[in-house]
C-alpha cells in the first residue's frame, strides 16, 4: 500500500507512476492530487487514449489526452474494453499501442528504416509532378486542408497588451496572452502564420538521411560527441518506426535550418492511416514552432509553460494540447 485517498477508486494508470480515480481528480505517485479530468464520470477512456462521453447528442470526444502507464493492467479489466488485459506500451508522442507485437505483425507495411540520404517530398517544387502512393496524397490532402484551415484561424487571433491580458480574456486575445507571458513571446506571436505557411511536408516513413541532415538537432547535441555521433548515424524514419511496428509518432519537424540565415520549414509526417488521424491544427502548429524557435520539446514546452512538469520523456501531445487550450488553434 503506497497511499489511501477516502471515497475514491483508481481507474487509470497514468504515465507518470500517478492514477486518475474514479473521481475524475489526478493524483501523482504519492497521491497528491493534480487536476480533474474533465467529465470522467460517466465517461469512458478510448482505446485512442481519449476520454469521450456518449448520449442522445453522439459522441463528444474530449481534448484531454490521458497519458495510460505502461501495463497489462492500467484499468479495471486491462485495457478500455474491460474484459481483457492486453499490454499497453506507452510511445512517443503520447499514442500507446494496445497490443501484443504478434497481433499486429503485418497491419502495417513496415518499409526498410535504414540509413541513407532518401528525403521523400510530399509537395512538389515549381512544375515538378510527384506521384504519390493513396496514403501520401490522403495524408498531404489532409495537411494541406487542415493547415489551411488553421492559417484562417491563427488570421481571427488578436495580440492583445498588457492590460487585456488581466481579468477574462477574450478568445481571439487568449493565445497573444499565452505568448505575452514568455521570454521574446510577442515576437513569435506575430511570426506564426508566416512559420506555418513556409512549412514543406515530407514523408516520414519513407525518408531515411540522418537526423543531422534532416535538421532535428540543437547545438546542445552537437557540442555533444556521443548525441552528434548518435544523430548522425540514426535516421529520421525512426522517429516512426520501432522495428516493424508503428512508433505513434505523427509528426516531427526540422530544428536546425539547413544555412545560416535561412528559416527552418521542413516537417516529417507519419503517412499511414492511424498517423494520419493525429494530424491536427494544434500538432501543425507545434511542429512550426519547434521550425520556429529551434527547441526540443522540453524546451518548448519550458518556454510555453514556465515549467517542464508534465513532459514525460518524448510525449510532447502535451505541448499540441497547451496550444490548443489556450486558444491557439482551432482543433
Amino acid at each position: 500500500m503506497r497511499w489511501i485517498v477516502p471515497n475514491e477508486t483508481p481507474q487509470i494508470a497514468t504515465a507518470d507512476g500517478g492514477v486518475i480515480g474514479q473521481s475524475g481528480i489526478t493524483y501523482d505517485q504519492n497521491g497528491n492530487a493534480t487536476g480533474q479530468v474533465p467529465a470522467l464520470a460517466g465517461a469512458s477512456p478510448s482505446w485512442g487514449a481519449q476520454v469521450y462521453t456518449a448520449g442522445a447528442s453522439g459522441v463528444n470526444l474530449d481534448s484531454y489526452w490521458v497519458e495510460y502507464g505502461s501495463s497489462y493492467g492500467v484499468m479495471p479489466g486491462g485495457n478500455p474494453s474491460g474484459t481483457a488485459a492486453v499490454l499497453n506500451v506507452g510511445l512517443a508522442e503520447s499514442f500507446p499501442l494496445w497490443s501484443v507485437k504478434s497481433a499486429l505483425k503485418g497491419l502495417f507495411g513496415s518499409p526498410t528504416c535504414t540509413l541513407g540520404t532518401d528525403k521523400i517530398q510530399l509537395q512538389p517544387v515549381g512544375q515538378q509532378v510527384l506521384t504519390l502512393s493513396a496514403d501520401q496524397q490522403a495524408t498531404v490532402n489532409h495537411y494541406k486542408t487542415t493547415k489551411q484551415n488553421l492559417l484562417t484561424y491563427l488570421g481571427t487571433l488578436t495580440a492583445p497588451g498588457t492590460s487585456a491580458c488581466s481579468g477574462t480574456v477574450a478568445p481571439t486575445a487568449k493565445c497573444g496572452c499565452l505568448f505575452n507571458a514568455i521570454p521574446g513571446g510577442p515576437q513569435y506571436f506575430s511570426q506564426l502564420t508566416a512559420a506555418v505557411t513556409r512549412q514543406v511536408p515530407y514523408d516520414g516513413i519513407l525518408s531515411n538521411l540522418s537526423k543531422v541532415a534532416a535538421g532535428e538537432w540543437t547545438q546542445d547535441e552537437k557540442d555533444n560527441s556521443t548525441a552528434w555521433g548518435y544523430l548522425q548515424k540514426q535516421p529520421i524514419c525512426q522517429e516512426f518506426w520501432q522495428g516493424a511496428y508503428w512508433s505513434g509518432v505523427g509528426a516531427t519537424a526540422q530544428i536546425q535550418p539547413p544555412s545560416h540565415g535561412v528559416p527552418a520549414t521542413d516537417v516529417y509526417l507519419g503517412t499511414m492511416k492511424d498517423a494520419r488521424q493525429s494530424l491536427t491544427q494544434s500538432t501543425i502548429l507545434h511542429e512550426s514552432l519547434h521550425n520556429l524557435t529551434g527547441l526540443h520539446d522540453g524546451p518548448l514546452y519550458n518556454l510555453l509553460t514556465g515549467t517542464t512538469k508534465g513532459l514525460n520523456g518524448q510525449k510532447s501531445v502535451i505541448i499540441t494540447t497547451t496550444l490548443l487550450n489556450n486558444g491557439c488553434a482551432a482543433n
